[in-house]
């Protein structure tokens, strides 16, 4: 029996090919998609609160729909119990779970944007509504970003027609999105069609002007530049160009390391070029390797052109079975993915470089580590947890210093937000006698965390002079997450301190600063957000509730439960009546037992 079960856009079940008759109620397949979609098992007494509490009977209309629910799936799965356990065979097909797993999707299963439960509200269960509200964002998000892998993955296969293809869908589903245009436009120019990529560009561009007032940014600009006239063709043997390929490579590197960027990538740009032009597979794909690592970490505002050059490494390193560029370009990939919001490919791409460096402990505590911080950042703190310590031990063992200053400074982030203070502050003062010792430009990090612990701890005297040191080394880096991150402290210990008003013109610009290029890391740009509402309701501001709107819905839209669960605890402060029951159901998504507690606090405040 091959069962499929479809929530994306109007819910379907079939068997064997063969459509099942819908359930009378639309609250059956809400059950059903909470059921397929939540990492934990529900109580009876949660799930009848949570979609039934408007019914005589909530636990009564729960036992029906359960019973709908196993007439309609069949008698190959399993549903029951309390909690409730929904048992699917593995061979079964549920599009919610393809677009949010791990594993690359075909082309033909893809179509970014269709919403869950299509249509359907549930405006007498709040808290369920909100819980749908942030899976339909995560979803869309989700779909479009394996989208994107999708159309780097067939331009490196050489169909760059399919690939722009998808590429214009994603184009069609939000056109403001400028990652979205530049790859359709690089897609155009592969596919040798420039007439076709200028003409996107020139409507990309105007719809930019006429919408949001602003010029394409690098990104873009950089693909429409590839769509001018092809350069001349080289001149030169092939082993002169394999010279010129091995020299440009050294110096690329060189003039990276020395902070000479565009000098670095220009070099860079041309070895990959010199050795594609010699037929010298390996030294092309370390020199798109580097030049891809150099996009993504150097360059602002260049992720997107980063990733498709890590692509063509990837496929290069594949082809040739060399493990270790493999792994390399799968976790430059998954930084990407993880600066973006994007968890579910992040983590695959960095499970997919820890799996190729199991000799290598320095280089695995990295991919690793990050792999925790990506479920942490949405809010599974315990396996991510785990994740960080096992990288800080392999990273100590093989004296990686830096990985470890990293993988310390997340284990102490995590612990902040969970409200266990003694464990952070272990692991945020010895982060940040790291960094100044080993790592400089990541001091602004553990210092601004620990003057959040200070705070939280109520000693703002000692918050004070970390946030400002903070804020003087991201200044001097220009670096936007920490300056937002430190500028964030500064604002709320005004406000802790009676300067509730200048508190919040610091929050603001705080944000301003954070949100300055685009591939900013998002947790971080969600953490200044939060630090705004907060301000914003302790100074009564009439703006409050709109800053709170905007944290929830870019929360639900990365999967940031715990960011989206405290924006509705915000609204709830300023008066909204439903607020409490969304952010009950957000946060039985997260664990972390300090939102718990402030959760019930509220509920009995409430009560």
């Amino acid at each position: 029996m091959l069962l499929e079960i479809r929530l994306l856009g109007p819910p379907q079940i079939t068997v064997d090919g063969r459509p099942q008759a819908a359930p009378r109620g639309r609250k059956v397949w809400g059950l059903l998609a909470y059921l397929v979609l939540t990492d934990r098992q529900p109580a009876r007494s949660w799930l009848a609160g949570l979609l039934f509490a408007d019914a005589d009977d909530p636990l009564g209309a729960l036992r029906w729909s359960l019973a709908e629910l196993r007439r309609l799936l069949g008698p190959g799965v399993t549903l029951g119990g309390d909690p409730v356990v929904l048992g699917i065979h593995p061979t079964a097909v549920v599009d919610v779970l393809s677009a949010t797993s791990r594993e690359p999707a075909k082309t033909d299963d893809l179509d970014p944007g269709r919403e869950l439960l299509e249509g359907m509200d549930f405006g007498a269960s709040p808290g369920f509504e909100a819980w749908l509200t942030a899976e339909r964002r995560q979803l869309t998000a989700a779909s479009i970003a394996k989208a994107r892998q999708r159309v780097l993955s067939e331009l490196v296969a050489g169909d760059p027609g399919a690939a722009a293809r998808l590429a214009a869908r994603l184009v069609e589903v939000d056109p403001l999105d400028e990652g979205a245009q530049a790859l359709l436009v690089r897609c155009l120019v592969t596919a040798g069609d420039r007439a076709a990529a200028t003409r996107q560009f020139a409507a990309a561009r105007e719809l930019l002007r006429r919408e949001l007032g602003v010029d394409p940014g690098p990104e873009l600009a950089a693909a429409n530049s590839a769509a001018g006239d092809p350069a001349a063709g080289r001149l030169g043997s092939r082993p002169g160009r394999l010279a010129v390929g091995r020299a440009q490579l050294e110096a690329g590197q060189a003039a990276i390391g020395a902070g000479a960027l565009d000098t670095g990538i220009a070099c860079l740009r041309e070895s990959a070029a010199a050795a594609s032009d010699a037929g010298d597979r390996p030294l092309e794909g370390r020199a798109l390797a580097e030049l891809g690592s150099a996009l993504v970490h150097s360059v602002r505002g260049r992720d997107g052109e980063g990733a498709a050059v890590l692509h063509a490494a990837l496929s290069i390193a594949e082809e040739a079975g060399d493990d270790g560029l493999t792994a390399r370009a799968a976790g430059e990939l998954g930084w990407v993915e993880l600066l973006g919001g994007r968890y579910p490919t992040s983590i695959a791409w960095f499970e997919r470089a820890s799996a190729l460096l199991l000799d290598d402990p320095g280089a695995r505590s990295w991919a690793d580590a990050n792999r925790g911080v990506a479920l942490c950042d949405s809010g599974r703190h315990a396996a991510g947890l785990a994740l960080l310590e096992t990288a800080a031990g392999l990273a100590e063992e093989s004296g990686h210093q830096k990985n470890l200053t990293w993988s310390l400074a997340f284990i102490g982030r995590s612990r902040l937000l969970r409200g266990e203070l003694d464990l952070a502050r272990l692991a945020l003062e010895a982060s940040h006698r790291l960094a100044r010792e080993f790592w400089p430009y990541f001091i602004p990090w553990p210092e601004s965390l620990l003057g959040d612990l200070a705070l939280a701890d109520t000693s703002p005297d000692r918050a004070l002079p970390l946030y400002e040191d903070a804020f003087a080394h991201a200044c001097h880096l220009a670096d936007p997450c920490w300056e937002g991150i430190s500028l964030r402290g500064l604002g709320l210990h005004s406000a802790s301190t009676g300067r509730v008003d200048e508190g919040v013109k610091q929050l603001l610009e705080a944000c301003f600063r954070a949100v300055r290029f685009d591939d900013t890391y998002q947790w971080a740009v969600a953490y200044c957000r939060d630090g705004l509402v907060q301000g914003g309701v302790a100074a009564r501001s009439s703006k409050a509730t709109g800053w709170a709107a905007d944290l929830e819905t870019m929360a639900g839209r990365l999967g940031m439960h715990e960011f989206a669960a405290r924006a509705h605890l915000y609204l709830s402060d300023l008066g909204s009546v439903r607020a409490l029951e969304a952010a009950q159901a957000l946060a039985a998504e997260v664990e972390n037992p300090s939102l718990d507690s402030l959760i019930a606090s509220h509920a009995s405040s409430h009560a």
